[in-house]
């Protein structure tokens, strides 16, 4: 977690309110997959008391019937606005993290380059079409120099993380039900394709990257273009050395008006025991001040109206806020109570059409192999 310190001190800071508790954090699983882990633990008896799962993770955990509803929590500490029951129903998650798709920029390698710098595309024609331009410079200015593993873009596709920005980025749903179970969805033949061009050009960018290797080759300044989330802008914060600027990145779409990729990623808070214990721990944690301090170091979502002003404040222009004023707040990923399967399968289908293999691989092969993998074929 980018907020690990952070979310420590706060749990040392309640245990010395409370000089009878003994809460801990525990890391246990990969980022935005941790459920299995959960489930593990609690078949081994040693499952927390609370836990923070993938947002996409609620409904499979919920099917479990690990997870206890909560007790009504004071109205102050409730984030209705990111509600995940519908009123009339038990909450059985509260949420922890909201992050969203951005596009980050080097402006010194922009303004070096004569593009501009204080303005970032806002539709997937202009994105492409500066990315290339970059490449194209770029490569120009290498000619004459030793080589160097200098690229246009950071475009991370594999992994957890990688497969809910696919998803953002294609404005669509992995999959669909229907008679017999999950299927992969058709329809992302194209925005599948427009990646495909995209990472085979040469000098734009590189397939098979990860999350954390695309970041650094930002701060490292291999790659002037980073395509990344929101709560990496900390991150960006603290280490870059030079001036860059964020803004919500666009949609594969062919429309020129803005389509900004407005999927939410994210983790949900849930409990497996509703004891007083647990609900003291979360009358602290989600206390306007308190939840304002983790949310702010985080620079995720707000969770209620009241907070929409403690979105991290020494971000560069233009900072958090104006990225999520221009975003829908009510766009989520796919959810599903067969989601962890579908979503290891889809997992194991990036590498086979944003790796190399993409090359060599029809995308009607892998979804023929990702049906197989849903259980329909």
């Amino acid at each position: 977690m980018v907020l690990q310190k952070e979310i420590a001190a706060l749990i040392q800071e309640y245990n010395a309110i409370h000089p009878n508790s003994q809460v801990q954090l525990i890391r246990r699983g990969d980022p935005f997959s941790s459920l299995r882990d959960l489930i593990a633990m609690y078949l081994a008896g040693d499952a927390p008391e609370i836990a923070v799962i993938e947002c996409g993770e609620t409904p499979a955990a919920d099917a479990t019937g690990l997870l206890k509803p909560f007790s009504r929590l004071p109205r102050h500490s409730m984030p209705a606005a990111w509600s995940i029951s519908p009123h009339s129903q038990p909450e059985m998650a509260l949420p922890f993290e909201r992050t969203l798709p951005v596009l980050v920029a080097d402006q010194e390698v922009l303004f070096r380059l004569k593009l501009e710098a204080n303005r970032l595309p806002k539709t997937w024609n202009e994105f492409t079409a500066v990315a290339q331009k970059l490449s194209s410079l770029l490569n120009n200015e290498s000619r004459d120099k030793p080589p160097t593993d200098q690229y246009a873009l950071a475009l991370p596709l594999q992994g957890t993380r990688g497969l809910w920005l696919f998803e953002a980025l294609a404005g669509k749903p992995l999959w669909k039900r229907e008679p017999g179970g999950l299927k992969s969805e058709r329809k992302l033949s194209e925005p599948i394709s427009v990646l495909q061009r995209l990472l085979d050009t040469p000098g734009l960018a590189r397939p098979e990257e990860s999350w954390e290797r695309a970041v650094q080759a930002f701060l490292d300044r291999k790659a002037p273009l980073l395509v990344t989330a929101l709560d990496a802008l900390p991150q960006i914060t603290s280490q870059a050395t030079f001036r860059w600027i964020a803004a919500p990145m666009p949609r594969i779409s062919e429309r020129d008006s803005p389509q900004w990729a407005t999927l939410q990623g994210g983790t949900n808070l849930v409990i497996t025991r509703n004891s007083p214990e647990v609900k003291s721990f979360l009358e602290f944690f989600y206390s306007p001040g308190v939840a304002a301090r983790w949310i702010a170091a985080g620079g995720y979502f707000p969770l209620n109206n009241s907070q929409k002003g403690i979105v991290l404040k020494n971000s560069t222009l233009p900072h958090y806020a104006s990225i999520i004023s221009a975003l829908q707040p009510d766009a989520h990923r796919t959810s599903d109570v067969e989601v962890v399967r579908a979503r290891s399968a889809w997992i194991q289908g990036l590498q086979l059409l944003f790796g190399d293999a993409s090359k060599r691989l029809s995308s009607e092969d892998v979804f023929i192999q990702l049906d197989r993998l849903l259980g329909t074929q």
